[in-house]
C-alpha cells in the first residue's frame, strides 16, 4: 500500500519505520493503556502497530489481535483511508488532524485525531490516532471520555492502577534480594536505594489516586514527633535562610492512628502556608507537638472539624511570625477556592481540613494582623490497651505456611513476585493469567487450595466475576483481592459476600505474610 506524497514529506525507511513499536518504552505503554480514549498506533504503510487497552475492551478482543492490520479497515472497513481521514490527510502533509466521522463499531460519530510520531532523525515514521465519543454528555462509548476533571481523574486513576503492577514487581523483587543477601554486602545499599524510591513512587500514585478520588487513607499506630523528625529535611528544603525552623517535639507521645502519606501532606500544607504568610522578611515557623485536655470549651473554639471527642489528645501546632490574617481571610481559610497567593501553591487547606477530618480530628486557628498565625491540629490517640495491642501484634520473622496458594493476575511480572514470596513462606503456589483461566484452575484443584490471592482488573473475566464463580465451587476458600484501587472502593463491591481480605499494591512481603497468616489462623 503506497500513499502519494505531493508535499514532499520524509517517511522513514521501512527498517526505521519497523522499530516504531520498540521507540514505546514500558512506562510509555503503561500510561497507554491507561487513557480512557481509544487511541490507535500506525506506521506510514497503514499498518496498526498497537491498540491501547481501551479500543480492545470496545472491540471485545486482545490489543495483539490487531498487530499489522491496516487502520482502516478497522476504523472505516476498508483497505485505505477514505479522503476525510485525518490519517489520510497526515500522510500527506505530516501535519495534525481531526475530523469528526461517523464510526459504526465505535458507536456513531466520532471526533478522530491524527498526530504525527517523527524518528531521530525527524522523518515521519509514523501516527497516533485518538478516537474519542462526539455524542451529547449524557451518551457513552466505551473507551471514550469527556474532558475536564473528570477525564483527568480517570486518566490519573487509571495510571495510577497500571504504575502500581510495576511497582509490586520492583519492590517485591528488592525486597527478595534483600532478604538472600548477607548484612554487610555493599550490594545492599542499592538494594535499600531501589526500595525508598519505590516507596516514594507508589506515594505519587496514592496522590494521583485520591485526586482520581479513587484514595484511600491506610492507618497506621504512628508516633507524631517520631514522623515529624523524619520529614525534617524535606520540609526546610528550598526554604530561604530568612527563615529560622524551631521544632519542640515532645517525647514519649500516645501514639495516632494516622496514614503516613497524608499527614506528610498536611504538615507540608501548613508549613507552606507558614513560610509565604513571613513573604520574604525575617521569621520564624515554630513546629510543636503534645498532649492536651481537649474539653467542652476547646471544642466549642475548633473552628473547622467537629468530629473530635472529649478527652486528652495529641496536638500538632505551626506558628509563624509573619504578616496574619483578617476576619475576612479566617472566615475564607478552608474555602476550595479561596488563596491569597497565585494558584498553584501546594496543598490548599481545604484538601488539609480534608485530611484532618479523615483522621477525625479538628483545626483551630489564631491570628491577627501583624502579630502572625497559630494553626493547631487535634488527633485522638489510640488508648493504651490499643498500644500494647499493637505492640505484642508483630508477625514473627520465622512464621511459615503450609498448603497451596492460587495467584490470578494478567501481569506476568505480579505473578512470578507474588510465587516467589509465597514459596519463601512454605506455600506451593498455582498461577492463573486471567479471571476464567483462574476459575478453570480452581476447579481442576479446589480440593487442595488453601487461598486464593485474586487481581481485580482483568481481561476475559475480572477479580468480581472469578470470585463468584470460585464461591460456587468452593465457598469456605479465603480469597483475597490485591488492587492498586482503594480499599474502600473495590471492598464495596463485594460486601456481604465473604471476602477473606485485601492487599494494595504495591504490597510488601511483610505485609503479604502477615495477612495471609492471619485468615489461616482465624
Amino acid at each position: 500500500m503506497t500513499f502519494s506524497n505531493p508535499s514532499g514529506v520524509r517517511h522513514l525507511p521501512a527498517t526505521e519505520r519497523n522499530t516504531l513499536e520498540s521507540t514505546w518504552s514500558t512506562l510509555e505503554r503503561v500510561a497507554l493503556d491507561a487513557i480512557p480514549d481509544a487511541i490507535v498506533i500506525v506506521d506510514t504503510e497503514n499498518r496498526i502497530v498497537r491498540i491501547n487497552r481501551a479500543l480492545a475492551r470496545n472491540l471485545e478482543a486482545q490489543p495483539e489481535e490487531f498487530r499489522g492490520v491496516p487502520c482502516s479497515r478497522l476504523i472505516h472497513g476498508e483497505d485505505s483511508p477514505p479522503p476525510a481521514c485525518p490519517y489520510g490527510r497526515l500522510l500527506i502533509d505530516g501535519q495534525e488532524h481531526a475530523a469528526e466521522l461517523t464510526i459504526p463499531r465505535m458507536g456513531g460519530r466520532c471526533l478522530v485525531t491524527a498526530s504525527p510520531i517523527n524518528g531521530p532523525e525527524g522523518g515521519l515514521s509514523g501516527s497516533i490516532l485518538v478516537i474519542r465519543s462526539a455524542g451529547t454528555a449524557d451518551e457513552t462509548v466505551p473507551g471514550s471520555a469527556s474532558d475536564g476533571p473528570s477525564g483527568l481523574g480517570l486518566l490519573a486513576g487509571g495510571i495510577a492502577h497500571d504504575f502500581n503492577n510495576l511497582l509490586t514487581t520492583i519492590q517485591g523483587n528488592a525486597e527478595l534480594a534483600r532478604m538472600d543477601l548477607p548484612a554487610d554486602s555493599p550490594v545492599c545499599e542499592n538494594i535499600d536505594e531501589i526500595d525508598d524510591s519505590t516507596t516514594r513512587a507508589a506515594e505519587i500514585c496514592r496522590l494521583m489516586l485520591d485526586y482520581a478520588g479513587k484514595g484511600t487513607l491506610e492507618m497506621e499506630a504512628l508516633n507524631l514527633s517520631a514522623a515529624i523528625e523524619a520529614m525534617r529535611e524535606g520540609l526546610e528544603a528550598g526554604v530561604g535562610s530568612n527563615i529560622a525552623f524551631d521544632y519542640q517535639l515532645a517525647d514519649d507521645l500516645p501514639r495516632i492512628n494516622a496514614d503516613q502519606v497524608q499527614l506528610v501532606r498536611l504538615l507540608q500544607s501548613l508549613v507552606t502556608n507558614a513560610r509565604e504568610a513571613i513573604d520574604g522578611n525575617a521569621g520564624v515557623v515554630t513546629v510543636r507537638t503534645g498532649v492536651l485536655e481537649c474539653g467542652a470549651s476547646c471544642r466549642a473554639d475548633v473552628r473547622y472539624g467537629h468530629e473530635l471527642t472529649e478527652g486528652r489528645c495529641v496536638y500538632l501546632e505551626v506558628s509563624d511570625t509573619g504578616c496574619g490574617m483578617d476576619r475576612i481571610t479566617l472566615d475564607s481559610l478552608c474555602d476550595p477556592y479561596f488563596s491569597t497567593k497565585f494558584a498553584g501553591r501546594g496543598l490548599s487547606l481545604s484538601a488539609a481540613l480534608g485530611i484532618i477530618r479523615g483522621h477525625g480530628g479538628a483545626l483551630r486557628v489564631w491570628s491577627e494582623q501583624g502579630q502572625g498565625s497559630i494553626f493547631l491540629v487535634l488527633f485522638p490517640f489510640i488508648r493504651e490497651e490499643e498500644n500494647r495491642a499493637a505492640d505484642t501484634g508483630a508477625d514473627p520473622d520465622e512464621w511459615r505456611g503450609c498448603g497451596t496458594v492460587l495467584i490470578v493476575d494478567d501481569e506476568r511480572p505480579v505473578r512470578t513476585v507474588g510465587r516467589r514470596m509465597l514459596e519463601r513462606m512454605g506455600f506451593d503456589v498455582l498461577l492463573a493469567t486471567n479471571g476464567r483461566e483462574g476459575v478453570d484452575v480452581f476447579r481442576e484443584n479446589a480440593h487442595r487450595i488453601t487461598c486464593v490471592l485474586l487481581d481485580l482488573t482483568m481481561p476475559e473475566m475480572d477479580g468480581e466475576a472469578a470470585f463468584r464463580e470460585m464461591r460456587q465451587v468452593r465457598d469456605d476458600v479465603p480469597v483475597v483481592l490485591a488492587s492498586g484501587y482503594s480499599e474502600e472502593e473495590v471492598l464495596g463491591r463485594f460486601r456481604g459476600e465473604g471476602l477473606s481480605g485485601f492487599l494494595h499494591k504495591p504490597y510488601r512481603f511483610k505485609l503479604l505474610r502477615s495477612t495471609i497468616r492471619s485468615i489461616l489462623e482465624d
